[in-house]
């Protein structure tokens, strides 16, 4: 679509019949999502680049990242941009302001997701200068300031997470198996470590069978180590909070970071290397 100078990046959409795409100009683009299909609006985020979006469908604001802000003094400042969904009079869509992550760097935090457990965006932060082992952020949409910033209690440097029931946050480590934690609190509530697997980026959760789905890309040691982690998709049971299963996926898949699953039984969706494979239950399981 014209319009778009380094994007789209991050894509949401809202309940107003309003797609919402990052773009690298520092600006995010408000899309039609009626033919025929046309930008609307281009809201600035007072940085480079507009990344990823998350939707808060209660009081109808845009969360958007924007991973590489600085301050005047060229200090990595990352901030998530807050808007509200409603076009005013004009047509346009008001910026509500700016939340800083303190003692983020550069390129450290990730897609924003809104926990209706809390009525708050979450957001995984791979580490913070008081934080090494990573962290997650809860930012209250209405009052547009940061309300916690929590630490995770062993290696992790998340990059996904995922909304679960009753406020329970899936968390892809990048240095490690997947952690469960509460969102009020930051607290581990389950680690998956032990069951072969390392290394998560992105991690999805399918409502339709309450159940979780981490992207496990593998791990390896530098060349010429072997692999020590083979690529798989880790099931994990929303409701149990359990670990149900590993997808195990080709060669093709060494590297991947993004998962999807829809329906019950679920159909998981993994971009390989030739092209997207679609994985289906099976056993039960």
């Amino acid at each position: 679509m014209p319009g778009f100078t380094g994007g789209p990046a991050g894509v949401v959409a809202d309940d107003n019949g309003q797609v919402w795409a990052g773009d690298g100009a520092g600006s995010i683009k408000v899309v039609s999502a009626k033919a025929p299909y046309r930008i609307i609006d281009s809201v600035p985020v007072g940085a480079p680049t507009a990344d990823e979006i998350g939707f808060d469908p209660v009081d109808q604001v845009i969360a958007v990242t924007s991973p590489d802000a600085t301050s005047s003094t060229g200090a990595a400042t990352p901030w998530v941009t807050l808007i509200d969904a409603r076009p005013g009079a004009d047509g346009h869509h008001r910026v509500l302001g700016h939340v800083v992550i303190p003692g983020a760097g550069a390129d450290s935090i990730e897609q924003p997701q809104w926990d209706p457990a809390t009525r708050s965006f979450v957001e995984a932060v791979r580490s913070t200068s008081d934080l090494p082992d990573g962290a997650v952020v809860r930012i209250d949409p209405t009052r547009v300031r940061l309300e916690s910033l929590m630490p995770i209690d062993e290696t992790c440097h998340p990059g996904g997470l995922a909304v679960g029931l009753h406020g329970q946050l899936l968390l892809g480590c990048n240095d490690g198996a997947p952690v469960l934690v509460d969102s009020a609190t930051g607290r581990i509530i389950e680690a998956y470590a032990g069951h072969n697997a390392g290394g998560a980026d992105e991690v999805w959760f399918n409502s339709a069978d309450n159940r979780f789905y981490a992207a496990e890309a593998g791990a390896a040691g530098p060349p010429p180590l072997p692999q020590l982690y083979p690529p798989t998709v880790m099931v994990i049971d929303g409701r149990s909070d359990a670990f149900v299963t590993n997808i195990p996926l080709g060669q093709a898949a060494l590297g991947f970071h993004q998962v999807t699953a829809i329906g019950a039984p679920a159909r998981v969706f993994v971009p390989e290397s030739d092209g997207v494979h679609v994985y289906t239950a099976s056993n039960g399981r």
